[in-house]
């Protein structure tokens, strides 16, 4: 990874319909700005980080998340970040 290191991420979680989600949150490596992800199911986050540990891509362990979300969840890149960085212009 770039040889960045990402702040670890801290979790805000509500009930959206009966539900618990959460969302997932840290500095961006590139602009050092605050990046919140949209908030998903607890459960399958939960899930999701388990899959990661035995080994999953993070498109299969996170499939629900965009792909903007996943991208910030493995290089701690956030959307802002990526296009500031990678951008043509």
């Amino acid at each position: 990874m770039l040889g960045f290191k990402r702040s670890p991420l801290t979790t805000t979680s509500k009930i959206v319909d009966c539900k618990i989600v959460t969302a997932l949150t840290a500095p961006c490596v590139f602009t050092g700005e605050e990046y919140t992800t949209a908030f998903y199911p607890t459960d399958k986050i939960t899930a999701g980080f388990r899959a990661r540990e035995d080994g999953a891509l993070i498109q299969d362990a996170f499939p629900f998340m965009s792909p903007e979300d996943r991208e910030f969840i493995q290089s701690g890149i956030s959307p802002k970040g990526w296009d500031q960085t990678f951008s043509d212009e």
